[in-house]
């Protein structure tokens, strides 16, 4: 007997990878608005992070006592993050995001619409939902070429 559950709706593949993401709730009309530049301590972690490794349970940690606006993916796709956030973000909010990349000095950037948000269990926080409104087309090559890596990647790992 074949598996007759619901159909999966996903247009993107996802990656459970954890990119730091910063986020700022705008107002609708204001897309432009840019994102406060980020704190010295968090330079020093992340520039701690490239000289020393990648440990991540150190470094969000880190993160999370500095940043209020700071946080990290669950996971990503061409259509949009699953992060973490402190506060409840109500669903068709917009949010500046700022997506911090291992191999890159500079970030991602783009507009993103909340599109659900769910408590937490057993920790602080939200997972939040959002799909990807408002990108530059460099922003979205480079998003794209990254997460081809991934993919690439993984199917290297099965084989």
């Amino acid at each position: 007997m074949d598996y007759q559950g619901r159909a999966e709706r996903r247009k993107f593949v996802r990656f459970d990878y954890p990119f730091f993401i910063q986020y700022k709730a705008i107002e609708k009309g204001s897309e432009e608005e840019s994102l406060s530049l980020i704190s010295s301590s968090v330079e020093k972690i992340l520039k701690s992070w490239e000289e020393k490794g990648y440990d991540k349970n150190r470094v969000y940690s880190s993160l999370l006592k500095e940043m209020k606006d700071f946080s990290f993916s669950k996971n990503i796709s061409q259509g949009g993050i699953c992060l973490v956030t402190r506060e409840k973000f109500k669903p068709d909010t917009y949010l500046k995001v700022e997506i911090y990349i291992p191999i890159r000095k500079e970030p991602i950037t783009g507009t993103v619409k909340v599109i659900w948000t769910k408590k937490r269990i057993l920790r602080i926080g939200y997972e939040t939902g959002v799909s990807f409104v408002k990108m530059s087309e460099d922003n979205k090559g480079t998003l794209s070429n990254i997460l081809g890596l991934f993919s690439k990647t993984e199917l290297e790992e099965l084989t």
